[in-house]
């Protein structure tokens, strides 16, 4: 076969694989972040995996005909489908850093729609295939792993440079660790989570009665914006941080001494050792100043 040759097998390959990527990007989008659902996106490297690693040979992919127990798909996932198998893939592709993250439940693996995904992936790998003769066909399907390795991985790093949050609640769970979770969720700025979470519950609460509760910088400092604290509601200010300073201790005293009523919020995993620097900052201060949980 002619380097023309070969390379219009491929292009017709990727056109016949584009074709059903496309309906399998649109069947599992997360409507969100108008992107295929982040544990899908892990379930379908796992497919490209296990035939980059033979454990799958393309010749065998006729089989896959539902995601019942077998050579496919376990119990409970696509064969192969665990949180140290996807960092391992990730990591020997250089992208170690779009890793899944445990705690915030992205993995996906147990989901029926993460199998049906997973079929669905290996039907249209098949399908392309067949428009390469047969002896041609387990070359081509290494090329078309590495084509949609690219795409997947593309998913991937929108997700990653999206930053945000991503951790689901479980009706298990406490509201006091669920709260935990999203301040552990954002390793970037977990003190901007911390306000912005005190901000929306301070609208909650007021809703439709005249107050308005301004959002500002987590990075801008008090006295740059003229504002007494993070928060303010009539004569109440709120002072929010994820690690107090002799500065939030001596605003907050500020605002208590001139009358106001002040709380100083903090995650519950600081919070004692807030209460002590607190009245090693000033003896009685925890009587003029209430330090709570941000839980």
């Amino acid at each position: 076969m002619t380097e023309h040759q070969e390379a219009t097998l491929l292009e017709a390959v990727r056109f016949a694989s584009d074709q059903g990527f496309a309906q399998w990007r649109q069947e599992h989008n997360d409507r969100q972040h108008g992107l295929p659902i982040k544990g899908r996106l892990y379930g379908a490297l796992i497919v490209l995996s296990n035939l980059e690693q033979n454990v799958w040979r393309f010749s065998e992919l006729e089989e896959a005909t539902s995601t019942d127990s077998g050579k496919f798909f376990s119990d409970r996932s696509i064969r192969n489908h665990t949180i140290n198998r996807v960092s391992s893939v990730l990591a020997h592709h250089g992208h170690k850093e779009l890793a899944p993250s445990a705690s915030r439940g992205e993995l996906g693996r147990t989901s029926t729609g993460t199998k049906r995904a997973g079929l669905q992936l290996i039907q249209l790998i098949r399908s392309a295939l067949e428009v390469a003769p047969e002896e041609r066909r387990e070359e081509q399907g290494n090329a078309l792993v590495i084509y949609l390795y690219a795409q997947i991985f593309s998913f991937l790093r929108q997700y990653h440079e999206m930053g945000g949050i991503d951790a689901p609640f479980t009706a298990s769970e406490s509201i006091t660790a669920y709260i935990s979770k999203l301040l552990s969720a954002h390793s970037g700025n977990p003190g901007a989570v911390l306000q912005h979470l005190v901000g929306a519950k301070l609208e909650v609460r007021f809703a439709g009665q005249g107050v308005e509760i301004q959002h500002h910088s987590s990075a801008a400092a008090d006295v740059q914006t003229g504002r007494l604290g993070d928060f303010a509601v009539g004569s109440t200010v709120f002072h929010v941080t994820k690690s107090a300073t002799d500065d939030h201790y001596r605003k907050a005293k500020q605002n208590a001494d001139n009358g106001r009523r002040v709380y100083l919020l903090a995650p519950d995993a600081v919070l004692q050792g807030m209460k002590q620097f607190a009245e090693a900052f000033e003896p009685g201060f925890t009587k003029k100043v209430d330090i709570f949980s941000i839980e």
